[in-house]
């Protein structure tokens, strides 16, 4: 999966804002908090799972910048 997500990331910005929580989407709070960081951020990305978030973190130019 992680893999898939790599690939298609076509993030043109430098900065990327990374949320690791499990069950992430399944909150009307989280994805309302979602919606309000996308307003301030454009490159949200989340992960349920901190393996695969570690490897989208490796995978990444060493000149982006996360959060």
């Amino acid at each position: 999966m992680t893999e898939n997500l790599i690939n298609n990331n076509q993030n043109l910005e430098r900065l990327s804002l990374i949320w690791v929580k499990n069950s992430i989407n399944n909150s009307k709070e989280n994805v309302q908090t979602q919606k309000q960081l996308r307003t301030l951020i454009n490159h949200l990305i989340t992960f349920e799972d901190y393996s695969q978030c570690f490897e989208y973190i490796q995978s990444i130019s060493k000149d982006d910048q996360i959060i």
